[in-house]
């Protein structure tokens, strides 16, 4: 993996999990901080760290780019330095050796070719010191030549000394960078361990808090069917076993004669079925992670003690019939022929309901769903 590409990823890490601590919605007690407050701001200070080591590792990924850069110019200098010194000793030992090769060849031809006799055979006297001048010259200027190749030779083997000294220095650099970087990574790699297990502990006391929620929130709504319970009178004997579509009442709407007593239980029904306001519509649901029209209504006067069916024609068929100036709060409203939806009058001309796929539980006004069918009294 690059340290392009680490980087990158570090980042994408640091945003996860900012998003993460984001989406967590809790309530602080009055008294301080709730256990969930305590781990976000725990997740805070991993996402400080996290920001911490990303920008050292940036710093040091530039730094590390740029040793390995100097390191790479220190040996082609050192290159170049090399092949300057093999030419240098090259041409030297080419001078040398022409040196040796002058005097030898002026020994072995005898004092009949030595440099006296050339000058001294001259024909013309004039010519002998130029001779003289000439050979001296030769030998001289070679002899000089390589003194200064050795002196270069030695001034090359400074440069190259110093040359590798510094390469060593920036192999060192590269080394030490390298296992900054490779410390920097791991401490990365124990702070991503630590997200995952802060995640996974925020994840647990969210659930727990929306159990005891839930647990509260049945707890209140028992209490409130209960409390109603008590309130209302006792139905007379069989008066919940539904109307008689013979005789007992009219259908579709029709009033009875006498309309039957207020059911018992229905405030606390109502309760329990304004309090799931907002729950999705899920077809044959009837629980508070989603319900449909009948769901509804089963749910809700099952809280308040009494059973329905989960059906809206099956529970116009349970139900007592009333008329619509007879509706009080709890009973049933019914819609369409065939009956297909079912509704809880809660007052005032208005419903609560789970209507449809895309509506979650509200309130409606009565005549929202479309025509009304009947009414019923559980």
């Amino acid at each position: 993996m690059t340290r392009t590409n680490r980087i990158r990823r570090f980042a994408v890490v640091v945003a996860l999990l900012l998003a993460g601590v984001a989406t967590l919605s809790t309530s602080s007690p009055a008294s301080g901080q709730s256990p969930i407050d305590d781990k976000r701001e725990e997740a805070r200070q991993v996402a400080a760290r996290l920001d911490e080591l990303t920008a050292r590792y940036a710093r040091l990924s530039d730094r590390a780019n740029e040793a390995e850069t100097e390191l790479a110019e220190v040996e082609e200098r050192i290159g170049q330095a090399e092949a300057r010194l093999a030419a240098t000793v090259a041409e030297r030992d080419q001078t040398r050796t022409q040196l040796q090769d002058y005097a030898v060849d002026a020994y072995l031809e005898g004092p009949d070719n030595s440099t006296l006799s050339v000058a001294v055979d001259s024909r013309d006297e004039r010519e002998m010191p130029v001779r003289l001048g000439y050979i001296d010259s030769v030998t001289g200027n070679r002899t000089q030549l390589i003194e200064q190749l050795a002196a270069t030779e030695e001034d090359v083997n400074d440069r190259v000394a110093e040359l590798e000294e510094n390469r060593q220095a920036a192999a060192d650099l590269v080394e030490e960078i390298e296992q900054s970087a490779a410390d920097a990574q791991q401490a990365i790699d124990e702070q991503e361990q630590l997200q995952s297990q802060i995640d996974a502990e925020i994840a647990g006391l969210i659930e727990e808090q929306r159990a005891a929620e839930a647990a509260a929130r049945q707890a209140e709504i028992d209490a409130a069917a209960a409390q109603a319970a008590a309130a209302q009178p006792t139905a007379p004997s069989g008066g919940d076993t539904g109307g008689d579509p013979s005789g007992g009442g009219s259908t579709g709407g029709g009033s009875s004669p006498t309309p039957p007593p207020p059911a018992a239980g229905a405030a606390g029904a109502v309760a329990a079925a304004m309090s799931m306001q907002g729950v999705p519509y899920r077809w044959g649901g009837a629980d508070p992670s989603g319900f449909d029209c009948s769901g509804l209504m089963m749910w809700a006067w099952g809280r308040a003690g009494r059973s329905l069916p989960h059906s809206s024609a099956a529970q116009y068929g349970v139900t007592r019939r009333i008329s619509a100036a007879d509706l009080q709060p709890g009973d049933l409203v019914f819609y369409g022929s065939p009956i297909h939806h079912v509704a809880m009058y809660i007052g005032g001309g208005q419903i609560v309901d789970a209507l449809n796929s895309g509506t979650p539980v509200g309130v409606r006004s009565i005549g929202y769903p479309g025509s009304v069918s009947g009414y019923g009294r559980p």
